[in-house]
This record gives structure tokens, C-alpha cells and sequence, in this order.
């Protein structure tokens, strides 16, 4: 006889990716070096809008991924394929 046990499962998705955007600005560091007796500058571009909106306008988040699949899958089973990329579905 098989015995029921509950499990907490917890999964992490992270995707790592560019988005790219015009509305940004330019910041300056000015430090000084003793060893040369002159000053340094670095800068870097940071963004001035909404990144996650930038995001969703060019990406697609995991969750999207799955369910476009899913929505794929369901409408190839539709069409009555079982097998497709070497995946069986039963």
C-alpha cells in the first residue's frame, strides 16, 4: 500500500539578459591619485526609465515562455500529433 506525503517544492527561475534603451544618462567619478598627483574620471551610463518596463516591452518573462509553450503543445495535440521533437505525449 502507498502512503501519501505532502512536499513543499520551491523553483527558482532567473534569466539573465539585455534590454536596451536610449533614456539614460551619463555619470561622472572624479577621484584623485596620490600616485600621480592628478585626478581620475570614470563614468558610467545608468537608465532613466523603468527597466521592468523596458523588460516587458522586449522580452518575454519564464512564466510567458511556459505558457507559450503550453499553448503550443495544447494546439499540436490538437492536431492530433503525439510526437514531435522525439517527445512522446501519452
Amino acid at each position: 500500500m502507498e502512503e501519501e506525503f505532502e512536499v513543499l517544492v520551491t523553483e527558482k527561475l532567473i534569466k539573465t539578459t539585455s534590454v536596451f534603451t536610449s533614456e539614460c544618462h551619463t555619470c561622472v567619478d572624479r577621484d584623485y591619485d596620490a600616485a600621480t598627483g592628478r585626478y581620475e574620471y570614470n563614468s558610467t551610463v545608468e537608465p532613466d526609465g523603468n527597466l521592468k518596463e523596458v523588460f516587458e516591452d522586449q522580452q518575454r518573462s519564464a512564466l510567458k515562455i511556459i505558457e507559450c509553450c503550453e499553448k503550443l503543445c495544447a494546439q499540436l495535440l490538437k492536431d492530433g500529433k503525439r510526437i514531435y521533437a522525439e517527445m512522446l505525449h501519452v
